[in-house]
């Protein structure tokens, strides 16, 4: 582990609004807005592990949607980076109802899943989590 301090994440019961509908097909183009030091470690991933899609999708796969406690995204507050994605159509759907039951934008939705992926891989930390720092 590198001696660089990693980035810290809150996690939050606040909802943000969802944004409006995409079309489908097999394979599903986003475009995130990422939180800032997510979009760093990712491109620094993908400089040794190749594609951001594919990580982006293991990283969705790796949570279940309806329950994984929510990343506070703060609108306006925070610096965000935007990038396009592509993900399997089934998975999209998957996001849009997690979305819609959960009250929350599919930006959200993926910047958590980021957050809780990355943190398992030891790549970021999550405020309160035992085991990790920063506060």
């Amino acid at each position: 582990m590198d001696s660089k301090k990693k980035p810290v994440f809150e996690l939050t019961e606040n909802r943000t609004p969802r944004r409006g509908k995409s079309v489908s097909g097999d394979i599903h183009r986003f475009l995130v807005r990422l939180l800032a030091p997510i979009n760093e470690t990712l491109r620094h991933k993908a400089m040794y592990r190749g594609d951001l899609s594919e990580m982006v999708v293991q990283a969705l796969e790796s949570v279940d949607l309806s329950t994984v406690p929510l990343v506070a995204m703060k609108w306006g507050q925070e610096e965000f980076s935007g990038m396009t994605i592509q993900i399997p159509a089934k998975l999209r759907d998957k996001l849009v109802a997690a979305s819609k039951r959960r009250a929350v934008s599919i930006n959200t939705l993926i910047n958590t899943a980021l957050v809780h992926w990355l943190a398992g891989q030891g790549e970021v930390a999550i405020k309160g989590k035992s085991g990790q720092s920063g506060r």
